[in-house]
């Protein structure tokens, strides 16, 4: 989406991989998700860790609109906690949202 850092040699522009892992690390830390390293797979993760992730990127872009589906379907309730401990983050943030169940 264009919105990646990137380093730019003269023409040539890459993805800046060390800044992207460093802003990964910051916002699971502020999400206080536990994942081992930001460079695993989200398949491998947990559901509401797997949930916590495009929460995250809503923080992370500012989203004022953050409309989810059924966000702790099918998940234990350590999961559904963790699911609504995000919301409420995204919420002291000021941003508005909506779950449909």
């Amino acid at each position: 989406m264009g919105r990646q850092p990137v380093k730019s040699w003269g023409p040539v522009k890459i993805l800046d991989k060390s800044k992207m892992r460093d802003k990964a690390k910051k916002l699971l830390m502020d999400l206080n998700l536990h994942i081992s390293s930001s460079g695993r797979d989200v398949s491998f993760c947990s559901g509401g860790e797997i949930q916590g992730v495009p929460i995250s990127r809503e923080m992370y872009f500012k989203a004022k609109l953050v409309i989810l589906d059924e966000p702790t379907n099918a998940l234990a309730v350590s999961g559904v906690q963790k699911v609504l401990s995000f919301i409420e983050r995204l919420k002291r943030r000021n941003s508005q949202y909506f779950c449909f169940s």
